[in-house]
């Protein structure tokens, strides 16, 4: 996770954003520990798979 922060503001990216399946609760902590913020819930169109809702996380570099 650090890397991947480090090297999106290396080039010169304003923002990163990541959607993560609503009861994906590790993945949501990993985000939040290193301060993504959450934005809104979104329908990727998944549930046919089963994967109603997702939640759109986002870092302002």
């Amino acid at each position: 996770m650090e890397f991947s922060i480090e090297h999106a503001g290396n080039l010169s990216f304003k923002s990163i954003r990541l959607d993560v399946y609503e009861k994906n609760l590790p993945a949501i902590k990993l985000y939040e520990k290193y301060g993504f913020q959450y934005i809104d819930t979104v329908d990727l169109g998944l549930d046919q798979y089963g994967l109603n809702w997702f939640y759109l996380y986002e870092k302002i570099l």
